[in-house]
């Protein structure tokens, strides 16, 4: 027998903040929704994703929303459609107790192929409904995947999968979007314009500095709506003449970073990220011939979780960190044993040299205080 405690806490539609942003640009995109069976909305953590959602669905007056957030615990096969078979129990009409009877005293893993075309037979909407999977990133198990594979395969008319991730989901969507049933909204166009950042700082967080200020936060932020709340967070009891020089790693962006991207990856993707901040820019050659060849496959990892990384040439695969992120790398890796900080920075001089960067080749080699090398380029 197979049951679960259900949660009702994870049911609940997350409050938008007070006096929160309206990003009308994507309430457009959203307003689309019921044409797709799919929607998408991916991003870094801190981007916004769930406040887009929780501030939509109060400014539309959606009606037919279900909400599950989902956390470590949801990656499995019977928690998670446990939490699914909650969320539509009013809408399998006299079916439902027997069909979650069924689920929680008989089910094994072999038996879901079966199980679940019934259940999305029975599965009536007569009006559009909303499923909103927030923090969709944590589904990773293989077996989970391919049941939810069946549901995209499946889904009930009138039904509208609200997917909110970090990452590249692990669900196949290839056939969704074929068909054009499937709806992104992606890194890009979370990032907040100028104007949103500016009312953010102002509206939301009440922010009473100069416009020359406001200006610096937002493009030190680079359109991240996480990256003002931590800024702000820095700013108090500082003259604004202070504000305008200082860097903004402190102890609130150095735990959320810490938290909410470093703890998440591997060691392996770790030690990429602190080697690879000695770049200005990168691509995967260049980190491969750093680093060694692990750095191909953590390189790509990087760029599929949308870790803070901006594009800076599609064409040539060239990527940068979002300041912020760079700062705490290389606060980090400062820490490292200073021979293996010299050796990085010295070899990065001679990738950049050879590729015809020689501004950068000079900086890294500026920073190890290799003058003479340094001279020799000069000359």
């Amino acid at each position: 027998m197979f049951n679960t405690s259900i949660l009702q806490s994870k049911f609940k539609i997350p409050k938008p903040r007070k006096n929160y942003v309206v990003r009308r640009e994507l309430y457009k995109l959203l307003d689309q929704a019921a044409d797709y069976k799919v929607i998408l909305v991916q991003g870094e953590a801190g981007s916004g994703k769930t406040t887009l959602l929780s501030s939509y669905i109060l400014d539309s007056g959606l009606k037919m929303v279900r909400w599950i957030t989902l956390d470590e615990s949801s990656n499995h096969v019977f928690v998670f459609w446990r939490y699914f078979l909650e969320a539509v129990r009013e809408q399998l009409g006299e079916k439902g107790e027997e069909l979650i009877h069924l689920f929680d005293e008989n089910m094994q893993l072999e038996n879901m192929e079966h199980f679940l075309p019934v259940l999305f037979g029975e599965i009536n909407f007569e009006d559009d409904c909303w499923l909103v999977l927030d923090d969709f990133q944590v589904i990773q198990e293989p077996e989970l995947v391919q049941t939810i594979d069946q549901l995209f395969k499946n889904i009930p008319e009138n039904l509208h999968i609200l997917l909110v991730s970090r990452e590249q989901p692990r669900v196949y969507l290839g056939a969704i979007g074929m068909e054009g049933e499937l709806l992104v909204i992606d890194e890009a166009q979370l990032k907040c314009g100028f104007q949103d950042s500016m009312e953010f700082l102002t509206k939301t967080l009440g922010l009473e500095f100069t416009d020359k200020v406001l200006e610096y936060l937002c493009r030190i932020a680079e359109g991240w709506i996480g990256g003002l709340q931590l800024l702000s967070l820095s700013l108090k009891g500082k003259a604004e003449e202070e504000i305008l020089t200082f860097h903004f790693q402190n102890r609130f962006t150095d735990e959320y970073i810490t938290r909410e991207i470093f703890a998440i990856l591997t060691e392996q993707e770790q030690r990429f990220l602190l080697y690879s901040s000695v770049f200005q820019y990168f691509n995967k050659e260049m980190c491969r011939e750093l680093i060694g060849e692990d750095a191909a496959e953590a390189f790509d990892s990087i760029i599929d979780r949308n870790l803070f990384v901006i594009c800076v040439d599609e064409k040539e695969g060239m990527y940068r960190y979002h300041g912020i992120l760079l700062e705490y790398l290389r606060k980090h890796f400062a820490k490292e044993e200073r021979g293996l900080q010299w050796k990085l920075h010295k070899h990065a001089s001679g990738i950049l040299y050879e590729a015809g960067d020689y501004e950068e080749c000079l900086n890294q080699l500026f920073l190890i205080e290799d003058y003479e090398d340094a001279m020799n380029i000069l000359s």
